[in-house]
């Protein structure tokens, strides 16, 4: 009886331990399975990964161009308004001018005007000087 109960334990010992390795080469072909179907969708991923890694290239050589483009745009905004402020003093300045230029004319002319008026005078009188020198003699 001893050893009809030591064989009973003994074989369910190896019933339960033929279970577990069961059970154990069970999980292991799932896990197996599952390693397969993993590094199958990490291969249908490489691709795509690859192409959002070049993508994602690009768009950082575009973010820099953006980058360099609003700095530029800010510089040349900065230089359109010097050049603004520049092209008023110069429209004042030549407003100036132009205003000085006119008084010049009228001043010119002012004094053509009197110029021949006293020309004029100088020869009436010469002309009269000499009439009353050929009178004399």
């Amino acid at each position: 009886n001893y050893y009809n109960e030591i064989t009973r334990d003994n074989l369910k010992l190896i019933k339960e331990h033929k279970a577990e390795i069961k059970r154990i080469n069970e999980e292991s072909e799932k896990n197996k399975r599952k390693i397969f179907d993993l590094r199958n969708s990490n291969n249908e991923l490489k691709d795509p990964l690859k192409k959002d890694g070049l993508e994602r290239d690009k768009l950082k050589s575009l973010l820099r161009q953006f980058e360099k483009h609003k700095m530029s745009r800010e510089n040349y905004k900065s230089k359109l308004i010097t050049i603004r402020e520049k092209v008023i003093k110069i429209e004042k300045e030549f407003a100036e001018l132009s205003d000085k230029y006119d008084r010049v004319v009228l001043d010119r002319k002012d004094l053509k005007n009197k110029f021949d008026k006293l020309t004029s005078e100088v020869k009436k009188h010469a002309e009269m000087y000499n009439v009353v020198l050929s009178r004399k003699l």
